[in-house]
């Protein structure tokens, strides 16, 4: 070989080398590069108020983006890793925000019974934005004791009363539909259902179901572009929201007018009419009103119909346990008499023990709100870390409902468990277990004021679904969808037919 076929292919081999270290520092090298000193901008100087607690573990991902693109592409998966990997501390960069993740009885303990003075509400900016300025969740201090105050009194034990015999008609009727179509989508029925009963106990408007069908899926065009990245871009997730948004308003202010218009006459009473009656004049302003009932279309709609579609789901796999709703039933005397005979009073409904049991785990194997956000009003620690002055913490309920070793077996769906735990929500009977492990309907202050709505009509969607139905899961194990609300990704398609 002469040396000008080895000088060509000496340069050859140094041309490849020079490639492949080139593609080393461009694939390995220049991202670790960006990625660290994006962590060291973050982190450099975080207050420290006199803790020696270092940071807790974790990444925080590309400049101004952070991890939000692994995020929206893995869905909850991104927060299970993490959890498994760091624990119940670490911190990422999400939707905008270096943010500390947070879960664990104890450490939610710490964040929730710190409110105003620990820590003060704080969501992503793109759900600031949807939810409104008037919502309770974005509300402080004596701002949110008042518009609590208010929202409150339409959930007295009378008030719930009251709304059980239209719950129970709108059930019926959406049932009756289910089981003269054969085939449904599962979770579309339960959220069209949940929307009539939201459109009635929280607007008192009567809504036909072709038109819920049509406010429903504006709803869920609103509430799933609301965790997006806070740009206001014709076509991205954010303008989205913000349309829908806009048409939601429209229907809720044709509500508000329409109930002080008829003032007293209406023999319903609605939450707009709890909340017009004791609204103290000029502290609560029309714009204020609509994204009051705008949130609580929300909390009382899109999650308890993931919650009635978890109740189909769970239950389709397992008969037994709705064979165990139903002699409880008839041991009541509710499972066969005639619709116009059930006497179905609230009382009565709380005696049913094992029927609560299911909706209670539910609630916690697929816990509608997956997190709530605060921002660290000064620098404190949680565990053996310290969470910044300034920073956002995540309060993780659902992976603390996941994780929790109060729990045998957490993953699993098992109703019977609650035979043997005490009542974590009014922290009853043994005081060892801290009421944190259960957190649905989140703590503190900020508890959900909207519960006991929720677990009515679950409870009642329950009775119906037992007394009348029985289904069958085309795909008994779908996969879960879990940011907004936990949900199947096909939607959950069943046959259901007369009991």
């Amino acid at each position: 070989m002469s040396e000008h076929v080895l000088d060509f292919y000496r340069m050859l081999y140094n041309v490849y080398v020079q490639a492949l270290l080139v593609s080393v520092v461009l694939y390995w090298f220049l991202p670790w590069l960006i990625k660290s000193l994006w962590y060291i901008y973050i982190t450099y100087g975080c207050d420290s108020e006199g803790t020696t607690k270092p940071l807790p573990p974790g990444t925080l991902g590309y400049p101004i983006i952070g991890e939000t693109v692994e995020f929206v592409r893995k869905n909850a998966d991104f927060y299970t890793e993490r959890r498994k990997k760091y624990g119940d501390v670490y911190m990422t960069h999400t939707l905008g925000r270096p943010t500390i993740r947070v879960s664990g009885a104890q450490n939610l303990r710490v964040i929730l019974t710190g409110e105003n003075t620990l820590v003060s509400t704080n969501w992503p900016s793109s759900v600031k934005k949807v939810l409104g300025e008037g919502s309770l969740a974005m509300a402080e201090g004596n701002t949110h004791a008042f518009r609590k105050k208010l929202i409150i009194k339409a959930f007295t034990h009378e008030a719930m009363e009251n709304y059980i015999p239209s719950i129970l008609d709108i059930t019926r009727t959406y049932i009756d539909k289910w089981l003269s179509t054969k085939e449904i989508s599962g979770y579309n029925e339960c959220k069209e259902l949940a929307f009539a009963l939201a459109g009635k106990i929280l607007m008192g408007s009567d809504f036909d179901q072709e038109y819920v069908s049509f406010l429903s899926t504006t709803f869920e065009t609103m509430i799933h572009n609301m965790f997006s990245l806070p740009l206001l871009i014709p076509g991205l997730g954010l303008w989205k929201a913000m349309k829908a948004r806009e048409t939601i308003h429209a229907e809720i202010s044709k509500c508000i007018d329409k109930i002080k218009k008829e003032g007293s006459e209406q023999a319903f009473r609605s939450t707009i009419h709890h909340i017009l009656d004791q609204q103290d004049s000029g502290q609560y302003e029309r714009r204020e009103l609509m994204d009051a009932v705008q949130e609580l279309f929300f909390t009382g709609h899109d999650t308890s119909a993931s919650s009635m579609a978890s109740i189909l789901m769970f239950l389709g796999r397992q008969p037994e346990v709705l064979q165990r709703v139903r002699e409880e039933l008839d041991a009541e005397g509710l499972l066969d008499c005639p619709d116009e005979e059930l006497d179905l009073s609230l009382n009565k409904i709380c005696k049913l023990k094992y029927l609560y049991s299911v909706v209670r785990e539910v609630l916690r194997v697929a816990s509608p709100v997956g997190a709530g956000y605060r921002k660290a009003l000064r620098t404190f620690e949680v565990g053996d870390y310290r969470i910044p002055k300034g920073w956002t913490v995540a309060v993780g309920f659902r992976d603390t409902h996941m994780s929790s070793p109060v729990y045998k077996d957490p993953e699993a769906f098992d109703p019977s468990r609650w035979d043997s735990l005490p009542n974590l929500e009014k922290q009853e009977g043994d005081c060892s277990i801290d009421r944190m492990n259960y957190t649905p309907f989140g703590a503190g202050v900020r508890f959900c004021v909207g519960k006991e709505y929720a677990k009515l009509i679950i409870r009642i969607f329950l009775i119906e679904l037992a007394r009348k139905c029985d289904w069958k899961l085309l795909n008994p194990y779908p996969k879960i969808l879990y940011i907004p609300v936990p949900r199947a990704e096909d939607r959950l398609p069943m046959t259901i037919c007369k009991r």
